[in-house]
């Protein structure tokens, strides 16, 4: 879970970029891929990639307040 594992890299002083993806068939937040591969040492301060799944369609629902039904 991209929360649990992010909390732990900021434990770590590790800085952190997210960027999603949709998967309808990945669970929310699930990591899909990661910059630095399992294991390896870093560095305080080192920069760590995960593409997290963003499994649901979000839209902006317009204001409609004070619009006429037509």
């Amino acid at each position: 879970n991209y929360i649990d594992v992010h909390n732990e890299l900021s434990r770590l002083r590790l800085k952190v970029r997210v960027e999603t993806k949709r998967f309808p068939d990945k669970n929310e937040g699930e990591i899909l891929y990661q910059s630095i591969s399992p294991g390896k040492k870093l560095e305080t301060g080192s920069k760590v990639y995960l593409t997290v799944n963003s499994s649901i369609d979000r839209i902006t629902i317009p204001d409609l307040k004070g619009q006429q039904l037509n």
